[in-house]
């Protein structure tokens, strides 16, 4: 089976979805990105810093992710 029809079978039974816009995920990225290096500069607390980093890195994983699967289903 394809990766196409494969993905295709999931949006249908609504496990995944093109739905938000693929670059919605990008700017949150940006955003935990910004709030991390903000955090670290203000010498807050440098575990909410790092809680910033790993949410980014994560959120741009995903935002790639989703940006394949909607790529594909289309």
């Amino acid at each position: 089976m394809s990766l196409k029809k494969f993905l295709r079978r999931l949006e249908r039974k609504r496990i995944i979805s093109r739905k938000p816009h693929p670059a919605i995920p990008f700017v949150l990225a940006f955003v935990s990105l910004t709030l991390g290096l903000l955090v670290s500069q203000l010498n807050i607390n440098m575990i909410f810093s790092y809680a910033f980093f790993f949410l980014a890195g994560f959120s741009f994983v995903f935002a790639v992710l989703h940006l394949i699967v909607v790529r594909i289903l289309e």
